[in-house]
């Protein structure tokens, strides 16, 4: 039987989840949704192979000198269907550049093509 916690408030909430992930992924470079931490076993993408994307198009970049230089490109390749514990592993070990200060992963998106594109806030 699973031990689901109770909490006091969502900031108790979110601090346990958002440990609970930083415990599983401590080399990320971003900070990941800590409301993934219970759908770390589901399907994220239905295929075994799907590409990471990351453009840095974010206002707090020097657009000239960084985004047209710094993009996130990768394969996420298994055996299964990609779940999001896939994805944060791959992420953790092929994520090359730290994101600005806009860091929080908050949407996780996948298209028709299987490409994984990722939306940040702060």
């Amino acid at each position: 039987m699973v031990n689901i916690p109770t909490f006091d408030n969502s900031e108790d909430e979110f601090n346990y989840y958002d440990e609970r992930m930083n415990e599983l992924f401590p080399d990320l470079k971003f900070s990941p949704n800590h409301e993934d931490y219970n759908k770390l076993n589901d399907v994220l993408v239905q295929a075994k192979t799907a590409i990471v994307y990351h453009d840095y198009t974010c206002y707090c970049w020097d657009y000239e000198n960084f985004q047209s230089h710094h993009k996130e490109l990768f394969i996420i390749q298994r055996d299964h269907n990609i779940t999001y514990n896939d994805f944060y592993t791959e992420c953790e070990k092929l994520w090359k550049h730290q994101p600005c200060n806009h860091n929080f992963l908050e949407i996780i998106e996948v298209d028709e093509n299987n490409v994984i594109t990722m939306w940040f806030g702060s």
